[in-house]
């Protein structure tokens, strides 16, 4: 979740990218901290696939830079985690692909200079979290213009067309979030107990609404609480040039006697649920990871609702007409929930319940009822999996419940040791059919 910065380049428009974090896990279901052994032998054999070390050595990433075409992106990621199963038989390794290991355990960390500051910044007790949380991270590329091609920082470009053009999608992903993570959620235990169908996002964010005061990011919601609404460009950019200076404080604030960092990037200081990055993009961090079926979906449903946005040049106006019409397309105005609405109502009941409120639900209905006639025949096989949710109000979240139920969970206990361990196999188990599964889907003609 807390990503070491890397050298990036800045990518063309309009693109497509994603990242996937996992769990290891061992053949018996427990979680293993193996991410060195098995890194290793994955880069040597598969050098050019994006295999990245994460803040804790029971987590994996696979990242895949961003490209044109969604197909080939989300093969290439399959492809990559089918290759990360396959060495990892000899390694007794095993990836498991929801947000949160349904057990407790104890993260442990890499000793890197980066990771420490995180963790005295937000604190020794809140900082384990982000070694029990993986995300999925899906990306789309954002109009060059508006970036200083040295620094890949944004810039005040004075072009008031390209300025209404990043606000309007920058406002999209305030009101997408929900909806993503609503749809995304696998993740309804966390250290042994069930917190709410997200846990991820519970633990994760911290927000006011969430009433869990342990949160990752509580007292510190300016980096990785959810957003509001832009009023202009301006704004924005000064906003995140704020957070820039306030965590370029808090960082050198708790330096130690002979340790420096580099001056703090504009767009490195921020984990809120999206945020624009600096390779040119805006990424949709707010999702639990998930199978390659829900990755694929995700991401085309990325890309169709951000391409309709700039292809229709659509407005995005937050409000009341959006409470009680959501996603309701007048013109080129398109209304979407207010932030009372999304931050009270549609994320924390989200999280806790899932599809089975009413709220939730009715909101991504009506989403899917105004992007319906933007979306393309070829893309619809890719979203099978969100039209199936929302036929069953059912998420994977659930499934998992219902898959503890049967191990013999009790609602309001803990999960003993075997029903963790069986959650676990189950999950990797599922892991190994989906890709199978999603590859048909892909090589549909």
């Amino acid at each position: 979740m807390l990503m070491e910065e890397r050298n990036e380049k800045t990518v063309a428009w309009p693109l497509v990218g994603i990242e996937a974090e996992f769990h290891l896990i061992d053949m018996q279901g427990n979680i293993t901290n193996r991410a060195d052994q098995l890194l290793l032998p994955l880069r040597e054999k598969y050098p050019k696939i994006g295999y990245q070390q994460e803040v804790a050595l029971n987590m994996l990433e696979i990242a895949n830079y961003p490209h044109m075409s969604i197909p080939n992106t989300i093969e290439n990621i399959i492809d990559a985690i089918h290759a990360a199963l396959e060495i990892g038989k000899d390694q007794d390794v095993m990836l498991y692909p929801f947000g949160t290991y349904p057990g407790a355990f104890e993260p442990q960390f890499r000793p890197k200079l980066y990771y420490k500051i995180l963790q005295r910044v937000l604190g020794d007790d809140r900082f384990p979290i982000t070694g029990r949380c993986v995300g999925y991270h899906s990306h789309f590329s954002l109009p060059p213009e508006i970036y200083d091609p040295e620094t890949r920082e944004l810039r005040l470009v004075g072009d008031r067309k390209i300025e209404e053009k990043i606000v309007n999608i920058y406002n999209m992903a305030v009101a997408f979030d929900p909806i993503l993570e609503a749809l995304m959620q696998s993740s309804p235990f966390y250290q042994g107990r069930f917190l709410g169908n997200d846990s991820r996002v519970i633990v994760d964010y911290g927000d006011p609404q969430f009433d869990y005061p342990q949160g990752l990011f509580t007292n510190h919601q300016e980096f990785g609480g959810h957003l509001s609404f832009a009023n202009n460009y301006s704004d924005l950019y000064f906003s995140i040039k704020n957070q820039q200076k306030t965590w370029s404080d808090l960082a050198h604030n708790v330096l130690e006697k002979n340790e420096s960092i580099p001056p703090i990037h504009m767009l490195k200081c921020q984990w809120n649920p999206h945020r624009i990055n600096s390779i040119g993009t805006i990424e949709f961090r707010c999702m639990d990871t998930n199978l390659p079926s829900l990755l694929a979906a995700a991401t085309q449903l990325t890309r169709t609702t951000f391409e309709t946005l700039q292809n229709r040049e659509l407005k995005v106006i937050p409000g009341e007409t959006g409470d009680e019409h959501p996603f309701i397309l007048k013109e080129n105005r398109l209304y979407v929930p207010s932030l009372e609405k999304i931050n009270n109502v549609l994320i924390p009941r989200g999280a806790y319940e899932g599809l089975k409120n009413d709220c939730v639900y009715e909101n991504i209905k009506e989403f899917f009822a105004f992007l319906k006639p933007f979306i393309k025949e070829r893309e619809r096989p890719l979203l099978k999996p969100f039209y199936q949710m929302l036929k069953k109000r059912r998420t994977v979240a659930d499934e998992i419940m219902e898959t503890a139920k049967k191990v013999g969970y009790r609602t309001g206990k803990e999960l003993t040791n075997d029903q963790v361990r069986r959650l676990a196999l189950y999950g990797a188990k599922r892991l190994r059919q989906d890709i199978d599964q999603t590859r048909k889907i892909l090589h549909m003609k």
